[in-house]
């Protein structure tokens, strides 16, 4: 059966796929000691122009690596962890909020609206708290 969706519905849509261009064309990206295995967040830059690394001094202030430790490299990835945290958070909270603006109401699509809207807002947390501890 093919349901036609309402106006609130489609606005949801409309700011899912908003949210989703934004999350692809600004990820997160990490600063990585590859010798240490240690990351630091590089926050949130266009997709074709990543963040630069930061002069020696201030990247070992950022590690915590003492002056009297060779010389080490620090790359520029985006974050795989945060990214796919956030397009689950996007995913969850539109399927959430269809449920719940749907034509015909019933409480099965109440209950397993309200879930999403908890799981999606689980995960922002989750983004939230690795952006915080990163």
């Amino acid at each position: 059966m093919i349901t036609t969706l309402n106006n609130k519905q489609m606005w949801v849509l409309v700011a899912a796929m908003f949210f989703f261009s934004v999350s692809a064309l600004f990820p997160p990206w990490l600063y990585h000691d590859p010798g240490m295995s240690g990351t630091r967040s590089a926050g949130y830059h266009f997709i074709y122009s990543p963040p630069k690394v930061r002069p020696d001094a201030e990247m070992r202030r950022l590690f915590l690596i003492s002056p009297d430790r060779p010389a080490f490299y620090i790359t520029v990835r985006i974050d795989p962890v945060r990214s796919l945290g956030q397009r689950i958070a996007i995913t969850f909270m539109a399927l959430g909020f269809l449920l719940i603006f749907s034509h015909r109401k019933s409480i099965i699509k109440l209950l397993f609206g309200g879930l999403f809207l908890l799981i999606g807002a689980g995960f922002t947390g989750l983004v939230c708290l690795l952006s915080w501890i990163l």
